[in-house]
């Protein structure tokens, strides 16, 4: 059972939706098939990705891919993801980053949604720095690096 998070829009004018479990651990999104491909593509490396390593990994972690059929509608695929934020404390701000501040600002009518509003990547930039000790720091470069050569390795990036 999924409770509905508002649906949002994507860039190219498609319906994207969003729901998250009543126990707010799971994130089903909907998505397109260019979104799925290499998705599909990677999944027996992403299983195959040791334990340890996807533990500590940034990237999303998926449960499952699925679609839903109705006789008088196109199908809509679906991906579940673990929400890495599902904990006891409140979420008082939200930002989606991309790594690049190139036109990564939140709209005026995002932000009139005071604090359900998603923030980016320039409104971060704009007025917040991270602190962490030193150790957090090269533990938090290791793992993006991990990351990184497992996305390549999977043709997801460069």
């Amino acid at each position: 059972c999924v409770q509905a998070c508002s649906p949002r829009a994507s860039t190219r004018c498609a319906r994207r939706y969003f729901f998250l479990s009543p126990d707010h651990h799971y994130i089903p999104k909907s998505t397109d098939r260019a979104e799925l491909r290499p998705l599909r593509r990677m999944l027996p490396s992403y299983a195959r990705h040791p334990a340890p390593a996807l533990q500590a990994s940034l990237l999303p972690r998926y449960c499952a891919i699925f679609c839903l059929e109705h006789p008088l509608r196109k199908p809509v695929s679906f991906v579940v993801m673990t929400n890495a934020f599902a904990a006891a404390n409140v979420i008082h701000e939200r930002f989606d980053l991309k790594g690049s501040t190139v036109n990564r600002w939140a709209s005026a009518r995002e932000k009139a949604k005071g604090s359900r509003a998603t923030l980016k990547d320039s409104d971060w930039a704009a007025s917040r720095s991270l602190h962490v000790t030193h150790e957090t720091a090269r533990s938090l470069l290791r793992q993006a690096g991990r990351d990184a050569r497992f996305l390549c390795e999977n043709r997801i990036m460069d």
